[in-house]
Protein backbone atom coordinates (compact mmCIF):
# COMPACT_ATOMS: atom_id res chain seq x y z
CA UNK A 1 0.00 0.00 0.00
CA UNK A 2 1.68 3.09 -1.24
CA UNK A 3 1.74 6.62 1.04
CA UNK A 4 -0.49 8.19 -1.82
CA UNK A 5 -3.33 5.23 -1.49
CA UNK A 6 -3.21 5.40 2.25
CA UNK A 7 -3.75 9.47 2.17
CA UNK A 8 -6.90 8.56 -0.29
CA UNK A 9 -7.74 6.20 1.98
CA UNK A 10 -7.83 8.55 4.92
CA UNK A 11 -10.05 11.30 2.69
CA UNK A 12 -12.55 8.99 1.82
CA UNK A 13 -12.92 7.79 5.42
CA UNK A 14 -15.97 9.23 7.36
CA UNK A 15 -15.08 12.26 9.35
CA UNK A 16 -15.64 10.68 12.82
CA UNK A 17 -13.36 7.69 11.48
CA UNK A 18 -11.07 10.23 10.08
CA UNK A 19 -10.38 11.98 13.20
CA UNK A 20 -10.48 9.23 15.00
CA UNK A 21 -7.06 7.63 12.65
CA UNK A 22 -5.44 11.35 13.02
CA UNK A 23 -5.90 11.24 16.82
CA UNK A 24 -4.92 7.34 17.46
CA UNK A 25 -1.76 8.88 14.74
CA UNK A 26 -1.44 11.75 17.16
CA UNK A 27 -1.59 10.47 20.64
CA UNK A 28 0.16 6.93 19.72
CA UNK A 29 -2.92 5.11 20.53
CA UNK A 30 -4.58 1.96 18.65
CA UNK A 31 -7.82 3.19 16.46
CA UNK A 32 -11.41 2.45 17.93
CA UNK A 33 -12.30 0.42 14.48
CA UNK A 34 -10.32 -2.80 13.98
CA UNK A 35 -10.48 -1.19 10.10
CA UNK A 36 -8.35 1.46 10.40
CA UNK A 37 -5.62 -0.33 12.62
CA UNK A 38 -3.35 -1.14 8.92
CA UNK A 39 -4.40 2.54 8.38
CA UNK A 40 -3.20 4.25 11.29
CA UNK A 41 -0.02 1.56 11.08
CA UNK A 42 1.43 2.83 7.85
CA UNK A 43 0.72 6.20 8.44
CA UNK A 44 2.65 5.86 11.23
CA UNK A 45 5.90 4.14 9.91
CA UNK A 46 7.94 6.98 8.79
CA UNK A 47 7.53 9.58 11.63
CA UNK A 48 8.45 6.21 13.84
CA UNK A 49 11.24 5.65 11.33
CA UNK A 50 12.33 9.38 11.39
CA UNK A 51 11.91 9.57 15.45
CA UNK A 52 14.58 6.57 15.72
CA UNK A 53 17.33 8.48 14.46
CA UNK A 54 16.75 11.98 15.20
CA UNK A 55 19.49 12.83 18.48
CA UNK A 56 17.81 16.01 19.44
CA UNK A 57 14.83 14.67 20.84
CA UNK A 58 16.35 13.27 23.83
CA UNK A 59 17.26 16.58 24.93
CA UNK A 60 14.01 18.56 23.55
CA UNK A 61 11.93 16.15 24.86
CA UNK A 62 13.26 14.31 28.55
CA UNK A 63 12.61 11.09 29.10
CA UNK A 64 9.54 10.34 30.37
CA UNK A 65 10.99 8.26 33.23
CA UNK A 66 12.66 11.49 35.08
CA UNK A 67 10.44 13.07 37.66
CA UNK A 68 8.19 15.73 37.12
CA UNK A 69 10.08 18.52 38.51
CA UNK A 70 13.44 17.44 36.36
CA UNK A 71 10.83 17.53 33.62
CA UNK A 72 9.73 21.30 34.48
CA UNK A 73 13.01 22.69 35.20
CA UNK A 74 14.17 21.14 31.70
CA UNK A 75 11.19 22.52 30.22
CA UNK A 76 11.80 26.28 31.64
CA UNK A 77 15.83 26.33 30.73
CA UNK A 78 15.66 25.85 27.01
CA UNK A 79 13.57 29.25 27.29
CA UNK A 80 15.46 30.98 29.78
CA UNK A 81 18.28 30.44 28.04
CA UNK A 82 16.74 31.69 24.82
CA UNK A 83 15.55 34.60 26.56
CA UNK A 84 18.95 35.44 27.98
CA UNK A 85 21.16 35.29 24.62
CA UNK A 86 17.61 37.41 23.32
CA UNK A 87 18.26 40.25 26.41
CA UNK A 88 21.54 40.23 25.65
CA UNK A 89 21.17 40.74 21.83
CA UNK A 90 18.66 43.71 23.18
CA UNK A 91 21.36 46.14 24.10
CA UNK A 92 22.82 46.27 20.99
CA UNK A 93 19.55 48.47 19.64
CA UNK A 94 18.87 49.39 16.36
CA UNK A 95 18.70 46.55 13.67
CA UNK A 96 19.10 43.99 15.91
CA UNK A 97 16.05 44.56 18.09
CA UNK A 98 14.08 44.74 15.52
CA UNK A 99 15.50 41.43 14.19
CA UNK A 100 14.84 39.97 17.80
CA UNK A 101 11.21 41.28 18.01
CA UNK A 102 10.66 39.96 14.52
CA UNK A 103 12.17 36.47 15.53
CA UNK A 104 10.35 35.73 18.76
CA UNK A 105 7.02 37.01 17.24
CA UNK A 106 7.19 34.33 14.60
CA UNK A 107 8.54 31.89 16.67
CA UNK A 108 5.73 32.08 19.08
CA UNK A 109 3.27 31.86 16.41
CA UNK A 110 4.78 28.89 15.20
CA UNK A 111 4.87 27.12 18.40
CA UNK A 112 1.49 25.71 18.19
CA UNK A 113 2.16 23.73 14.56
CA UNK A 114 5.95 22.76 15.80
CA UNK A 115 3.95 20.84 18.71
CA UNK A 116 1.50 19.31 16.88
CA UNK A 117 4.05 17.85 14.30
CA UNK A 118 6.31 17.19 17.19
CA UNK A 119 3.41 15.31 19.38
CA UNK A 120 3.43 13.00 15.82
CA UNK A 121 6.87 11.97 15.73
CA UNK A 122 7.23 11.68 19.24
CA UNK A 123 4.18 8.82 19.40
CA UNK A 124 4.02 7.58 15.96
CA UNK A 125 6.44 4.17 17.24
CA UNK A 126 3.36 3.78 20.18
CA UNK A 127 0.96 4.01 16.96
CA UNK A 128 2.83 1.83 14.75
CA UNK A 129 3.39 -0.59 17.88
CA UNK A 130 -0.30 -1.06 19.12
CA UNK A 131 -2.47 -0.99 15.54
CA UNK A 132 0.55 -3.21 13.62
CA UNK A 133 -0.28 -6.94 14.97
CA UNK A 134 -3.88 -5.96 14.04
CA UNK A 135 -3.20 -5.66 10.59
CA UNK A 136 -3.47 -8.46 8.11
Amino acid sequence: MSRASVRSTVRGLPPERRRDVLAALREGRRANDPRDAPIVARLAERPARVASRWPLRVWIQPARSRDRIERAVHAVGIPFALASVAYGLWSEGGWVRRAILVWLAVTLLSIPAYVRVYRVYRNAPGALAANQDTSP
